[in-house]
Order: structure tokens, then sequence, then C-alpha cells
């Protein structure tokens, strides 16, 4: 493969500093792992690709990240951090379907706070004193 052509997927990585600080400071598990991996290759497809669908994916695997481990939330701070940073991938915060992507992440992710408290529920309470 042409140097040339690996190009924008080391750039895509380095851009995203909080991505890289989170994956260094948590604790890997398998799920969050995979999840991790999956979403930064689907975000690597779209900065190659600009296909606009994948957005769905995206926020499709690290919503699941999120609910397997809660330190895949840094993966999301390093993509928004990432568009806001690269001049070329900010027409992006125009486009719905960064949105709806956005939008699939935190309806997976909120399962984790709006369960019943018997089940997955209160998730921080239960590390409280009283």
């Amino acid at each position: 493969m042409e140097p040339l052509r690996r190009a924008p997927g080391g750039a895509l990585v380095q851009r995203m500093i909080l991505v890289i600080i989170g994956a260094v400071f948590s604790t890997p598990d398998a799920p969050s792992t995979m999840f991790w991996a999956l979403t930064v290759w689907a975000l690597s497809a779209i900065y190659c690709t600009k296909r606009s669908w994948l957005w769905i994916a995206v926020g499709l695997l690290a919503g699941l990240g999120c609910v397997s481990k809660y330190t895949n939330l840094f993966l999301g701070l390093g993509v928004i951090s990432w568009l806001f940073i690269d001049p070329t991938s900010r027409h992006w915060y125009r486009r719905p379907w960064l949105w709806a992507g956005g939008l699939m992440a935190d309806l997976y992710f909120c399962r984790c706070f709006c369960g019943t408290k018997s089940t997955i529920g209160f998730p921080f309470r239960s590390n409280s004193v009283a």
C-alpha cells in the first residue's frame, strides 16, 4: 500500500488526542476494546470515503462501548474535538447524519440510567456511602 494512502488514517489517529489519552488511561476489557476499535475503524472509513450514513454505525458502536465501560466517553470527546480542530471535517456539524449518530449513541448509553433500580439503573448510586 502506498504511503500516501495510509497517511489519512495515521493523521486521523494523531488528531484525536482525547481518543489516545482515553485508550492509555482506561483499563480495557474485551467488549470495550472491541467497540473502541470498531468505532475508530468506522471513523476512518468516514474520513476516507465521506459516506454520511456511517455516522449511524459510529453512534451505535460508541453507544455500545459506553454501555460496556464508561471510559469510552473519552472517545466521544475525541470525536467532537477532532471535528472541531480539523477544518476539512467541520462540515459534518451541518449534516444531520452526525447528529443522528450522536442520538444513536445516547439511546444505547441511556439504558444505563433509565433502567429500574433492581436491574441496571442508577449506576452511580451503588457507589455511594449512604
